[in-house]
């Protein structure tokens, strides 16, 4: 059965494909996704690795705010690896482990590494933190590939994998 996305039964047809058509709503699909997420998983690694709530909510709060200038730029470049290493809907599970995987350490260990640095963490907190956030990404990071998927489909947004085969398909029109 193929339903209809909540938002546009909830806002009509018309005004739906208009609005998902915009950068605005890729936007917001992308940064609540990661919002969502990320202050779960992050959240809970701080807490492990930190023994005041007080500094891990100050925390999750920067990193919301982080969250949101940087969410749809990851999603942007998790696309642009998707296509770099051509992952589309029939390529293997380890495929995309390993593309998820690249985009998320490469493009998410730095910035969390920053944020630590910047909310004042001990060198020896720091250096725990992002180091087992490394490896947590390593973990998280098809996940979250499968959550960002997911939630996009939800709101009526084509999956990283899915826009390859289309970009694909409007390539062999053109030919």
């Amino acid at each position: 059965m193929n339903r209809k996305p909540y938002i546009e039964r909830l806002l009509g047809s018309e005004r739906y494909y208009k609005w998902r058509d915009s950068n605005i709503y890729r936007f917001a699909v992308d940064t609540t996704a990661s919002l969502i997420f990320y202050n779960a998983v992050n959240g809970s690694n701080e807490l492990y690795h930190s023994t005041d709530p007080v500094k891990c909510l100050k925390t999750r709060a920067v990193g919301s705010v982080i969250n949101v200038a940087t969410a749809r730029f990851f999603g942007i470049y998790r696309d642009f690896i998707y296509r770099k290493f051509d992952i589309g809907e029939t390529a293997g599970q380890g495929r995309k482990f390993l593309a998820d995987a690249f985009a998320t350490t490469t493009f998410g260990t730095p910035l969390y590494t920053s944020l630590l640095y910047f909310m004042d963490y001990e060198p020896e907190q720091l250096a725990k933190a992002s180091g087992s956030f490394f490896v947590y990404s390593l973990f998280i990071s098809r996940p979250y590939g499968w959550f960002l998927d997911y939630f996009r489909t939800v709101f009526g947004l084509e999956s990283a994998s899915k826009t390859l085969k289309k970009e694909e398909e409007l390539y062999e029109e053109d030919i």
